[in-house]
This record gives structure tokens, C-alpha cells and sequence, in this order.
């Protein structure tokens, strides 16, 4: 990441912070993009004035009758509105975008001290194009491997070849003993009693298994 001056950004960068036209980045659908705590800084823009490829900040419903702000990236412009998409999701959003809910442009994000100006138009369109391009590709891997791999699962082969050492952690919570498995001091595996739900990272749940078993 490169610093930058404020006159790069072609405006006054502290007057960001006067007017609050900054927002922290939480959530997944720009996963990638941005990262959850940067601090997404906003350039009030007319609805024309955007283009496809930048990525904007506006308000939407939600199922609680109030309105919550997104952040996604234009990807078209279609009779007076702005159809969206999050870079990490597979499919546009399917309300689109009306100029009375637009919050703003992001144009840098921030984290740790360090500014970075954030891609729009043309060129950011290409990055988004070539990650949703990654996403399809991930999909139909996911969809050709999955049979195999649940196979080798179940025949537990791979577990008589590979025995990773790990640590468990027994947890009392209010819901029950919770186990945990920990691995190079990463946690890989959470085993609830209570509920009999196992959640295990691949590739480990090829040798790792329910204490029921």
C-alpha cells in the first residue's frame, strides 16, 4: 500500500472526517476488495457522476422496515438507476439503486495508517470481472471434487496416512461442553456436545472426526 497526500485525493481529506463521510468496512459481500475495519472514505457524488466500476455507499430497506447502508460496486447503469454487485457474491443485487440513495463514492480506504485510493470506472470493473470470473471457476471445482472428496472422507484412508497432533480444549458454556481442536495454535475444529454439531476446516475433517465416533 502507498501512502498518499491529500491532494491527491483531489479535496480537502480532513474535511472527511468534519462532514463524517467515512464508514468501517464489516460484512463479506467485498471481501477482498476491502478488508473488515478499514475505514472507507466517501465523496458525496451525484448519481451522474458515476460510472460502472466505481463503488458506492447507499441506504436500503431492510426486513425491519428501517434502512441499512451497503457498500457494493456499480457494475451497469439502467434507466436512471445503478445496478450493484459485492465483489465476493455471484449474483447482481436485485433492487437497483435509485439517486435518492446514494450516500456517496468510496474513493480510498484506510488501515493501520496507511491510505490506499480505491479502484472505480473501467479498471475497477475489470478487477471485479476478473474475481467473479475466480468465483465461477471455484464453483465448478467445488461441484467436480466434492464427490471424491466426500469418498475419501468417509473411507477415512487419508487418516492412516496423515495424524496431525492436536490439542483439545474442553470449554463449559451455558449451551454445554464445547471441545475445541487445536492445531499449529489455530483452531480447526469445534465439536458441541449438547447439539452433536461438529464444524471442521477442510482439509482436516478427512482426519479428523465427531468424539461419537
Amino acid at each position: 500500500m502507498l501512502g498518499m497526500d491529500e491532494q491527491d485525493f483531489g479535496f480537502d481529506y480532513k474535511a472527511i472526517y468534519i462532514k463524517e463521510n467515512m464508514r468501517y468496512y464489516r460484512g463479506n459481500s467485498m471481501r477482498g476488495t476491502f478488508q473488515i475495519g478499514d475505514r472507507l472514505l466517501i465523496k458525496p457524488v451525484l448519481i451522474v457522476d458515476i460510472i460502472p466500476g466505481d463503488i458506492i455507499v447507499y441506504q436500503r430497506p431492510n426486513n425491519k422496515e428501517n434502512t441499512e447502508e451497503m457498500v457494493h460496486r456499480v457494475v451497469a447503469l439502467r434507466e436512471g438507476k445503478l445496478i450493484t454487485r459485492g465483489d465476493q457474491n455471484r449474483t447482481l443485487d436485485l433492487t437497483p439503486v435509485q439517486s435518492n440513495q446514494i450516500i456517496g463514492k468510496v474513493i480510498a480506504k484506510e488501515n493501520r495508517g496507511y491510505r490506499q485510493v480505491v479502484v472505480g470506472g473501467e479498471k475497477g470493473l475489470q478487477r471485479a470481472k476478473l474475481r467473479w470470473a475466480i468465483l465461477r471457476l471455484n464453483r465448478f471445482a467445488y461441484r467436480l471434487f466434492i464427490f471424491p472428496y466426500r469418498l475419501f472422507r468417509n473411507s477415512r484412508f487419508i487418516s492412516m496416512l496423515w495424524r496431525p497432533v492436536t490439542t483439545k480444549i474442553h470449554l463449559k458454556t451455558e449451551g454445554g461442553l464445547v471441545v475445541k481442536y487445536i492445531y499449529k495454535q489455530k483452531t480447526i475444529a469445534i465439536w458441541e456436545a449438547a447439539s452433536k454439531r461438529f464444524n471442521c476446516r477442510k482439509p482436516y475433517d478427512l482426519v479428523i472426526f465427531p468424539p461419537e465416533d
